[in-house]
């Protein structure tokens, strides 16, 4: 009953915005039919269930199909991942678009599905935006990622905590900022990230 204000991601609206970009790059690809797979986290995970939200919601907003049924999970690592894709391969003929509750999940998709020419025009699609995530989209081993920042949640918080102490009247919920990226703005990214990390 102490905390004025929570300070971090909004796990569903987040995810709502990779799931659009994801289906304009399967049009993009030349995909007609658009449908998606979801390999998501640990089953019941608050974080893993509301980012599955936020991709329905997108993938459906955007005109495409996410496939309810076929949510595979991978406890958010990268090698029960490829396990999944490994199943997802052999179910389906193709698949527009994979999306993963983290980028290490989306990378080892991909990397199980290269060897398939049905999967090559396929979206991989995750959620982090570290260093790690953005050379995987620089390397071509995942399509995009949806970048969040612990900068953002640092500095916001340390704000609020400012505001509340001269008597300002915090939001229960502060949402840090997230941005797609994508091969055409990885390398900008991983710039700006190195530079708040001090390592550029």
């Amino acid at each position: 009953d102490k905390v004025l204000s929570f300070v971090g991601f909004n796990n569903e609206e987040l995810a709502a915005m990779g799931g659009k970009s994801a289906v304009e790059a399967a049009k993009d690809k030349g995909w007609d039919k658009i449908t998606a797979i979801g390999i998501m986290g640990v089953q019941g995970d608050s974080t893993s269930e509301a980012r599955i939200a936020g991709f329905k919601q997108g993938i459906a907003e955007a005109g495409g199909e996410y496939l309810s049924a076929e949510t595979q999970y991978a406890d958010s690592v990268a090698d029960k991942a490829v396990t999944c894709m490994e199943a997802i391969i052999q179910a389906h003929p193709g698949v527009s678009i994979i999306v993963a509750n983290n980028d290490d999940m989306a990378a080892g998709a991909a990397r199980a599905a290269a060897a398939f020419p049905a999967y090559k025009n396929t979206i991989f699609v995750g959620v982090g935006g570290n260093l790690a995530g953005i050379d995987a989209i620089l390397a071509g081993q995942e399509t995009m990622t949806v970048a969040v920042d612990g900068y953002d949640v640092g500095y916001l918080g340390v704000q609020a905590a400012v505001d509340a102490l001269n008597g300002k009247k915090l939001d229960e919920f502060i949402a840090t900022d997230a941005t797609v990226v994508t091969a055409d703005n990885a390398a900008e990214r991983r710039a700006e990230v190195e530079k708040r990390l001090g390592t550029s």
